[in-house]
């Protein structure tokens, strides 16, 4: 088919030739005449077999029938388009940085649901937006032959605007590594500003990033930066930020305090062998590569003399080594909180296999340069009562502290300042004469026994690191460290919150179990029982029935409502309001269908929802779903309770959420504002309450969007003939339908379903409440007498008490936070705030 429209082009080019040469020669001619025609045939031809060939390949289509299935999907998981940086429209949306990342999720989101890009951004992009940036979206993306690149760039363009761009750009030179922040969480976190600040990777980024790293994360990495480039300038920033996080002895070995040496570091060490680990001092490094004695060039260390035992096997150290001793030192490596004293117990594991060379070039460094044995304590294994975690001086010598939460002060023992060189500040005693009580404790320290005193030596002043945290301050020096040299410091209440270290378990109050008061607080706390509310509610009780006349005109007045009552109660099952205007549409977009699947309902419950679905049936509010339903709706049982907490009941739902993300138009009737609806109440003595029987049920669902309610249970789909709860914009309806329905009524007022009629005498108010009963009748709003209340004095309305001499809150709803205790630890807080 192809090949003869080919052939048909050829044709018309030579047809269109033919003419051309005649019209030259005369344009008058019959022969130019002629060849014209023959041309049109041609063309005519050539333009009907084109268009059949493009109808074929159309229906010949494969993605076609699948296409079908996926024009109306809509994922779950679809984002909104909101920033942190404005006001959110849905708080409980996921909110981006930039657009930018809005961008990468929309994709993310629609690559995983298997849908293309260029064929559905048209359709979902503005359920993602807002009605302003809608109104942009059909304006400059709708109906526009774009693809998914060029729709991005133009969101890009509009959204974050040159000078947004420019302020993060300011924010990612500004952005440095944070002192606890790992190199990996630092660079995700300037990959991600430097991607919404749309800055191309280069050089300058790189060291851009480079400069913004920590002093000390710079100095590990500067041997193998200078090994990996040096022939050449680093230029892509993801390769930098590996080399950084291969290269930090933090990303190896992740102790909290950071008290392993850096690679390529060397130590010098003085005094007994049982002290060594305390004394050893880092070296600084030199950015630049070396070489061993071989001349082979060693990437990661940054200075080397000589050839070195290694500290674990003993056996001269050379690069790549990697000891069975070093290797079981790692495996014995615990957490590094503060701990208490003992050797660590061996333990047994197999050789996890390291098949990556960097991180075993790394392990073998480490082996050489740790010349210090693994720092643990084990809680089992305690010789001594005493706490000792580890801790760091001035960057380079690690050592062992005290914790001693009974003195004052910090204090560090003398001999170790001696053998490394600490200058101490001494202290020029003066004779017994020249004491007294304003100048005692300059020169003397008093110990746990108020008699009992210790002489002063000196001060120093040091640079102590622990829990990463590192703090410059004055330590006293003191004949400190026990026989055993387990600890040369010890670190008291003074430093204590500096570091990050509490005590955890203190109580604060007597463990007076035969106290009284105690007892009634843990029965408020724990029970529902109030005498407080049992209270009001007795009180409540006498007051429910409160009539605002004698009893046998009480009787009279209720005889004379009672017909208006009955003709109310006749109305038929299965009616509906007749107003138009009640009529609940629910407006989606085209092509687009909404299922969730049913919920799980607990075995003891589903006999309630048997009853539930079987009453709406009766009642003609609910019909059996018709055949080939895409949509459906999850039902959920929820508990009815009382003022104290107890359930009195369960009540079936709907779950429409995800149908109400959907709706593009709804009903927006404002609710009245409650403070103005009992203003209007003033100046009346008789009150009557009506409460509507399945109020929203009341409202007829447009039929053409019934189906889009259907629910399923146990395995039968049903589709709601009456309005559910649930729906976004039903309440506002609903209001908009009680305004048509009682309008004229100056005594009735209503919030929503809650309708009180006030009058000024009981005469008046037995015409008041004929005429809202008889206007409720007349649109099939159906009421629930047992819930109505009649002519009364004082009513109970909106959380209000309402009474001919004003208007107080319902004391029932305060009693749960006036006898709530009061809180002392943090779970009471969260109790009293519902979480």
């Amino acid at each position: 088919m192809t090949d003869n429209l080919v052939r048909l082009e050829e044709k018309c080019n030579q047809a269109y030739a033919a003419y051309l040469s005649n019209q030259l020669l005369d344009e008058t001619s019959p022969a130019t005449k002629a060849a014209y025609q023959d041309y049109l045939l041609v063309l005519n031809s050539y333009t009907d077999a084109k268009d059949a060939l493009t109808a074929f390949q159309k229906i010949k289509s494969p993605n076609k029938a699948q296409d079908d299935k996926n024009a109306s999907r809509v994922p779950k998981d679809f984002p909104f388009l909101q920033l942190t940086s404005t006001p959110l429209e849905r708080p409980n949306s996921e909110s981006f940085d930039s657009v930018y990342d809005f961008c990468h999720q929309f994709r993310t989101v629609l690559k995983a649901h298997a849908l293309d890009l260029n064929a559905h951004r048209e359709r979902l992009l503005p359920m993602s937006l807002n009605k302003d940036d809608r109104s942009w979206f059909l304006e400059n993306l709708d109906n526009k032959d774009l693809t998914w690149k060029q729709a991005e760039t133009m969101i890009l363009d509009h959204f974050d605007t040159p000078y947004r761009k420019f302020l993060l750009m300011i924010n990612v030179n500004r952005l440095r590594q944070a002192p606890n922040e790992s190199c990996r969480a630092y660079g995700a976190r300037f990959q991600k500003l430097r991607r919404q600040a749309d800055m191309k990777d280069g050089v300058q980024l790189v060291l851009m990033f480079y400069c913004s790293l920590r002093e000390q994360v710079r100095e590990k990495t500067s041997g193998a930066i200078s090994s990996q480039y040096g022939t050449k300038l680093p230029c892509k920033l993801e390769d930098m930020i590996q080399l950084v996080v291969a290269s930090d002895s933090d990303y190896l070995f992740s102790g909290s305090s950071g008290s392993y040496s850096a690679v390529g570091s060397s130590s010098s060490s003085s005094g007994n062998k049982d002290n060594e680990r305390y004394n050893k001092k880092r070296s600084s490094s030199h950015f630049g590569s070396n070489k061993d004695s071989s001349g082979s060039k060693r990437p990661f260390t940054s200075s080397s003399s000589g050839k070195k035992p290694c500290s674990f096997c003993g056996k001269t150290w050379f690069y790549g080594h990697c000891c069975e001793e070093f290797k079981q030192a790692q495996r014995n490596k615990v957490s590094r909180m503060a701990m208490r004293g003992g050797e660590p117990s061996s333990s047994v594991r197999e050789d996890e296999s390291m098949d990556d060379n960097v991180s075993m070039a790394r392990l073998a460094l480490e082996c050489k340069s740790a010349n210090i044995k693994d720092v643990t304590r084990d809680f089992k294994n305690i010789d001594t009562d005493t706490i000792t975690f580890p801790i760091t001086i001035d960057n380079s010598i690690r050592t062992f502290s005290l914790f001693d939460c009974g003195a004052n002060f910090s204090s560090v023992d003398y001999e170790f300042c001696r053998k490394n060189n600490i200058k101490i500040k001494f202290i020029n005693h003066v004779s017994k004469d020249q004491l007294n009580k304003h100048n005692f404790y300059n020169y003397f320290i008093r110990s746990a026994d108020k008699n009992t005193f210790v002489k002063r030596i000196g001060t120093c002043e040091l640079s102590v690191g622990c829990n990463n945290k590192t703090i410059k301050r004055v330590f006293e020096v003191m004949n400190l460290a026990p026989e055993n040299n387990s600890y040369q410091f010890s670190i008291g209440t003074d430093c204590m919150s500096l570091f990050g270290i509490g005590i955890y378990g203190l109580p604060t109050s007597y463990d007076d179990h035969d106290s009284q008061e105690a007892v009634i607080e843990a029965d408020k706390r724990y029970n529902n029982t109030s005498e407080l509310l049992e209270s009001i509610e007795a009180e409540n009780k006498l007051k429910e029935s409160c009539p605002a006349c004698p009893p046998n005109e009480y009787k009279e007045a209720l005889d004379y409502i009672q017909p208006a009552i009955k003709a109310n109660q006749a109305i038929p099952k299965g009616s509906f309001c007749t107003i138009p205007e009640s009529v609940v549409s629910l407006d989606t977009p085209p092509n687009v269908t909404a299922y969730r699947k049913p919920y799980p309902v607990p075995l003891k419950m589903e006999s309630i929802v048997d009853d539930q679905v079987k009453e709406w049936l009766d009642n003609g509010i609910t019909k059996i779903a018709p055949a080939n339903t895409e949509w459906n709706t999850p039902l959920t049982v929820v508990k009815k309770t009382d003022a104290k907490g107890q359930v009195k009941g369960y009540r079936v739902c709907h779950d429409p959420r995800h149908i109400n993300c959907l709706l593009k138009s709804i009903d927006r009737m404002p609710l009245p504002i409650i403070s103005e609806l009992l203003e209007d109440l003033k100046g009346a003595t008789v009150y009557s309450t009506l409460d509507l029987k399945s109020a929203f049920n009341s409202l007829k669902l447009n039929p053409k969007d019934a189906h889009k309610l259907s629910f399923t249970w146990r395995g039968v789909q049903y589709q709601p003939i009456g309005t559910v709860f649930g729906i976004r914009h039903v309440s506002s309806q609903f209001q908009r339908t009680m305004s048509i329905v009682l309008e004229g009524l100056p005594c009735v007022r209503y919030f929503v379903d809650d309708i009180v009629c006030a009058s000024k005498s009981i005469e008046e108010h037995k015409k008041h409440l004929n005429m809202l009963i008889k206007r409720l009748t007349e649109v099939n709003l159906k009421l629930n007498p047992d819930k109505c209340c009649f002519f009364q004095k004082e009513i109970y309305l909106l959380g209000f008490r309402v009474t001919p001499s004003g208007v107080s809150v319902d004391r029932r709803k305060l009693v749960n936070v006036l006898e709530f205790p009061q809180p002392k630890i943090g779970k009471d807080i969260m109790r009293y705030c519902v979480w």
